[in-house]
């Protein structure tokens, strides 16, 4: 069996800049600061949790709350949730993800997951915005680790209890960024980029060698699947 683990921002879903606007209007409510640096990749762990607990550090000097965490988990949900409410255009499926889930659902011998550094209930909120299903069984996210990688080998040991196997003969993920291409050679996992314009020439600086611009007919995503799998 080989796995295909799919991050949902910017990869699955078009979603960043609505996912962006709610994450740092909420950190500034709750945390009652007014600047924050948007450069994701600044921070250690690009997670929700990480960059929330990474905020609260350097900004506040000490160690993040339980708390206020929370606080700042149920702002950004109930911003995200109005937002998607007003205008769901804001998040919608990235092009062909909903018939890339289906035809990996169909193949014999691949089976997918999704990883995500989003929190559990933002995260299948979106997902439901943009009509894509995933189980329970097969999702992991901020809420199950602060690391993209904890995150990920947690999304890959329910797929293996999902899928009834021990082990999976390959793992590619799935990203859009820097930091997913970082998480993937952390884990030992093959690596494909769905990405344009500046985040497609980051991913090229940084090493990534298999970039698609989206998941539609004709992008060669599937081409690029069966070949790191099946290696």
């Amino acid at each position: 069996m080989h796995l295909v683990m799919f991050d949902i921002d910017g990869t699955l879903t078009q979603s960043c800049g609505v996912d962006s606007r709610c994450f740092v209007d909420a950190l500034c409510e709750v945390l009652g600061i007014e600047r924050i640096d948007t450069d994701w990749s600044n921070y250690r762990h690009t997670t929700d949790s990480g960059i929330a607990h990474e905020i609260i550090t350097e900004q506040l000097g000490r160690p993040a709350r339980a708390e206020e965490l929370a606080a700042v988990k149920t702002s950004f949900v109930r911003r995200l949730r109005w937002a998607l409410d007003n205008d769901p255009a804001e998040c919608q499926a990235n092009a062909g993800a909903q018939d890339i889930l289906k035809w990996i659902n169909h193949q014999r011998d691949f089976c997918f997951a999704v990883a995500t550094g989003g929190w559990s209930e933002s995260a299948r909120m979106k997902l439901a915005n943009a009509g894509l299903k995933v189980p329970e069984n097969i999702f992991a996210s901020s809420d199950d680790a602060v690391s993209r990688e904890g995150i990920m080998r947690i999304a890959e040991a329910r797929a293996r209890s999902a899928y009834s196997v021990d082990r999976f003969d390959s793992i590619t993920y799935i990203g859009d960024a820097v930091w997913d291409l970082r998480a993937a050679e952390a884990c030992k996992y093959s690596f494909i980029g769905v990405a344009v314009g500046d985040a497609a020439r980051q991913l090229r600086e940084a090493g990534a060698a298999s970039l698609v611009t989206s998941f539609a007919e004709g992008s060669g995503f599937r081409d690029l699947v069966e070949r790191k799998l099946l290696v």
